[in-house]
């Protein structure tokens, strides 16, 4: 599939979904399932994975959201934000260890991105599971939110002895319009 097909396709799924059109939402990502790349086949899981998700169907979107993880490249953005969705449903499915497992899978996709982007999301779900900050995660975390720190260009450093300050910090700057 080109990747203007793709884009026709995207555009066509979340579309339908918006309009509550589900049947051909998941018509079209069948097709993509069926003759895209293996990146635009992640992509169009995490759609599938995020309709189950509004079904409250946590396990169909937990394991739509892992093969899609599995299919999106290494440091992508796309890839993070199918590491933080099984978490986020492991999460309301009450899987506590599987979702820190999966949120430290979002941070070290931050940690290695080849795109630039925040990984203060998946640094606060992590903090909110695991209040008592493990040693490995701390130097995780740190290097995670000094990196979306200079990605989101704000003025001076972070401080990193405050990862709960500076990961809220982050979280507002990232919602702000630029």
């Amino acid at each position: 599939m080109t990747s203007n097909e793709w884009e026709e396709e995207e555009r066509v799924i979340v579309r339908a979904w918006s309009r509550g059109d589900s049947a051909t939402a998941l018509a079209h990502i069948q097709r993509v399932l069926e003759i895209g790349t293996a990146e635009q086949r992640g992509r169009a899981l995490i759609y599938r994975g995020s309709m189950h998700e509004d079904a409250r169907d946590w396990l169909n979107a937990r394991d739509d959201f892992i093969q899609a993880a599995g299919l999106l490249p290494p440091g992508s953005y796309a890839r993070y934000t199918a590491e933080l969705s099984v978490g986020h449903v492991c999460e309301l499915n009450g899987a506590r260890l599987e979702a820190l497992a999966w949120h430290r899978a979002a941070l070290l996709t931050c940690s290695r991105s080849i795109e630039p982007f925040s990984g203060a999301s998946a640094a606060r779900s992590l903090m909110s599971l695991e209040p008592e900050i493990q040693t490995a995660d701390r130097q995780l975390l740190r290097d995670v939110l000094a990196k979306s720190w200079r990605v989101l260009h704000l003025d001076g450093e972070p401080d990193l002895d405050d990862l709960s300050g500076t990961t809220d910090l982050l979280t507002r700057a990232g919602s702000r319009p630029r």
